[in-house]
């Protein structure tokens, strides 16, 4: 959680040691479905920008406990969602929190090899977003 109000996750280990910074930014235009800057600044290193209405107007929390909890708090209605953005060839498919793909998608809408993974979060992260989503 960032002074800004901004969030990174870092996704890891994906095809051909694929990695994603994926920043969570405050927008007030946007909607909780509408990633936008998807960019590549070095080989096989992806930075996704994702502008919501929750990570606007926080203040920092007092202790390390609450700022945890405020990142729950922020990042909960994204658990389970997934959007698709094409730029270009490539189609961008993120599912919160399981996976972020790359992939091409045919004039029939297909959906074509290869498939590359992103990343993924950390275990002990997506594990606890589960652990989450199993309890609603």
């Amino acid at each position: 959680l960032h002074s800004n109000g901004s969030v990174t996750q870092h996704y890891v280990n994906g095809t051909d040691n694929r990695r994603t910074s994926l920043v969570f930014v405050c927008s007030h235009k946007a909607g909780p479905t509408s990633p936008s800057n998807l960019s590549e600044p070095h080989v096989l290193n992806y930075l996704i920008h994702y502008p919501a209405p929750s990570f606007c107007d926080w203040r920092p929390p007092s202790a390390q406990q609450e700022e945890k909890l405020r990142l729950e708090y922020l990042l909960r209605p994204l658990e389970g969602l997934c959007i698709n953005q094409t730029q270009g060839w490539w189609t961008y498919e993120f599912c919160y929190p399981s996976h972020l793909r790359q992939f091409h998608v045919n004039n029939r809408g297909q959906t074509e090899e290869p498939i590359y993974s992103l990343g993924a979060l950390p275990p002990h992260i997506e594990a606890a977003a589960i652990s989450r989503q199993q309890n609603m």
